[in-house]
C-alpha cells in the first residue's frame, strides 16, 4: 500500500483480503483514487479501484530510470568487468528492476524522477 499511496493521486486504502480464485488465492486491494484531470474540463473524480494479484507475486516498485548519470550498460561492464554482456540492454536511462508488472496489475505508475524533478 506504500507505493500505491506514494504514486496513486488522492490514494485512500479500503481494504486488503485474500480471495480465492480458480488459480489459487490472491490478494484483492480496493482503495479510492482521483483521476487524472479530464483533458477539456481540467475536472477530476473519485474513483472505486479494485485490484487483484495472485497472492505470491513479487513486484518491483521503482523509478522507470536509474539513478546513475551514465548508462548501466557502460557502468556495470567498468565496475564489474565479469558481468559480461548481461548488461548490454540496459542502455540510455533505463533501470535494472522492470516496474512493468506492477503497473500493469495495479496500474501503478512513478509519480517522480531525479531526471526531471
Amino acid at each position: 500500500a506504500a507505493a500505491l499511496r506514494s504514486s496513486v493521486p488522492g490514494f485512500s486504502l479500503r481494504g486488503v483480503t485474500t480471495v480465492r480464485r480458480p488459480a489459487g488465492s490472491a490478494l484483492l486491494i480496493q482503495y479510492q483514487a482521483t483521476s487524472p484531470p479530464e483533458q477539456v474540463t481540467g475536472k477530476t473524480v473519485r474513483l472505486a479501484v479494485e485490484r487483484s494479484i495472485p497472492s505470491n507475486t513479487a513486484l518491483f516498485i521503482v523509478a522507470d530510470d536509474s539513478t546513475v548519470a551514465e548508462p548501466l550498460c557502460d557502468l556495470y561492464l567498468r565496475v564489474m568487468p565479469s558481468i559480461g554482456d548481461k548488461a548490454r540492454s540496459l542502455t540510455g536511462s533505463k533501470g535494472p528492476y522492470s516496474n512493468g508488472r506492477a503497473k500493469a496489475l495495479l496500474g501503478w505508475q512513478p509519480v517522480h524522477s531525479w531526471r526531471r524533478d
